[in-house]
């Protein structure tokens, strides 16, 4: 019963903790949303993730993210969890005015929640129209980073030889042969390998990977410039052939393995592509699981690690990670009982999230990386020192003012009020550093200066009409976390 004590009443301070250090955001479809993240303009890549696969908040303020970047700041890829292939279908009518990917296109694996939905046709349609105004070699591309193309991969490597080197195609599709007829299951493919029932295929794949490069040496001496993106389309899905290989052999050897091949592969590709194109800047879309830092998580004390950790590690400060999450939402486009299944999850799901996260700042609390809602560098809030949390709450810009709770700062080092006695009306309310200086009004602290406002209990806003669910933001480490309040 003490434990138990001890962990209530340190999770009211780690509570207290992070309403202090939020930031509230305008609604997604607010016209001021997108604007919050200027602050980001001056990275080479933003990651943004999802709790969840397919929740139209999610995608929404995404798409508006990354429109802001694109158009203010020079974004130029956009490159997604999906697979090579299929995102080519994408970046085709985005960027050389094909026909928009039909839902019911069977060449297109992905599940229709996931990238052909509404918001993601919303999206392209918009990065479409930007485009036709540019030069072709300014116009922002569409990319997949995923490696479940096997059988589509294979087919394009051979397309490419076939229309430029007919000998080179034959030879290809000998090599890919030895693993032609597990293209559509090769999980099935992976189990025979592992238990020893087939012989691997892997010098195949290297050999023809390894001929395609000797093709790109040939158009780089090519003074004309050569067929230099339809190679580079054929040898990225030949990587994916080589990874894919290895990807399905090592699901049986381990889920850390696997996971990390997957993840190794996505952040090759990402880098393939900030090569492949001229002062490339990156928006990278993906689910929280890959965006953040694993590092910093159990997955990397479980010896995984993911794109967000390898992007941190090469980037530095010129990437930020931004993970997406909610506490509540409706599952809409599913019958009824699923609906009940996924929420029953959700809702344990959520609830073990949050008080691990609550757990995991007094643990840190307690081995003293003590939490502080201050922060300074040239990249405005981005900057961190050492174990600190690090946000705030910015007013909406309309003519209201934010109001704290006087309660919600009982026992905050360093607040302190003007007058007879604490917290008397009309005191002055100090110690609350950039969030600026509150006066008590009617039993309440009002913060006159808009710009920045402290987040605690009993702030209240008005809500616009029309605006989309509402969003907080909250700093955590070198990361970011928005949290979405709506229906999913």
């Amino acid at each position: 019963m003490s434990i138990h004590s001890a962990i209530t009443a340190h999770s009211r301070e780690g509570l207290q903790t992070l309403r202090m250090n939020m930031e509230a955001l305008p609604g997604s479809d607010a016209p001021g949303f997108g604007d919050m993240f200027d602050r980001f303009g001056d990275a080479r890549i933003v990651l943004l993730g999802e709790a969840t696969h397919g929740t139209h908040e999610f995608y929404a303020a995404r798409a508006q993210i990354t429109r802001r970047l694109i158009e203010h700041h020079g974004f130029n890829v956009v490159a997604v969890e999906g697979d090579w292939p299929d995102i080519a279908r994408f970046d085709d009518y985005v960027r050389h005015g094909a026909p928009r990917p039909k839902s019911g296109d069977t060449r297109v694996r992905f599940p229709t929640w996931m990238w052909r939905n509404e918001d993601v046709r919303m999206f392209a349609d918009w990065l479409r129209h930007h485009n036709a105004a540019l030069p072709e070699a300014e116009r922002t591309a569409m990319h997949g980073l995923d490696i479940y193309s096997l059988g589509e991969s294979i087919d394009a490597v051979v397309d490419y030889l076939d229309a430029r080197a007919p000998a080179a195609a034959a030879e290809a599709r000998r090599r890919y042969g030895c693993l032609t007829p597990w293209q559509d299951e090769p999980q099935v493919y992976g189990r025979a390998v592992t238990q020893g029932v087939l012989a691997p295929c892997e010098t195949a794949v290297v050999t023809q990977l390894g001929d395609l490069f000797q093709r790109r040496m040939a158009l780089v001496g090519d003074t004309s410039g050569g067929d230099g993106e339809a190679y580079f389309d054929a040898e990225q899905n030949a990587r994916i052939v080589r990874a894919a290989e290895l990807y399905y052999r090592a699901m049986y050897r381990g889920a850390a393995e696997s996971w990390n091949l997957r993840d190794r592969h996505m952040f090759d590709t990402l880098q393939a592509l900030m090569a492949h194109r001229k002062e490339a800047r990156a928006v990278i879309w993906a689910h929280n699981s890959h965006v953040g830092n694993a590092a910093a998580t159990a997955m990397g004390w479980g010896g995984e690690f993911n794109i967000g950790e390898l992007v941190r590690k090469a980037y530095g400060d010129r990437c930020v990670l931004i993970g997406f999450g909610t506490d509540r939402g409706t599952v809409a486009a599913a019958p009824f009982m699923t609906q009940v299944l996924v929420l029953c999850g959700v809702a344990i799901a959520m609830t073990v999230g949050v008080y691990g996260f609550v757990a995991g700042i007094v643990k840190i609390d307690d081995a003293g990386l003590h939490l502080s809602g201050s922060s300074s560098g040239a990249r405005g809030d981005r900057a961190v020192a050492g174990g600190e949390l690090h946000a705030y709450m910015q007013a909406p810009e309309r003519d209201v003012l934010a109001e704290l709770e006087p309660s919600s700062l009982a026992g905050v080092e360093g607040v302190r009020s003007e007058g007879a006695t604490e917290m008397a009306e009309g005191s002055a309310v100090h110690g609350l550093g950039r969030r600026g200086q509150g006066v008590v009004q009617h039993g309440r602290i009002v913060f006159e200066e808009r710009e920045m406002a402290p987040a605690a209990a009993g702030l209240r806003q008005e809500e616009e009409e029309g605006e989309g669910a509402s969003w907080v933001m909250l700093r955590y480490f070198d990361s970011f976390y928005l949290a979405a309040d709506g229906d999913g």
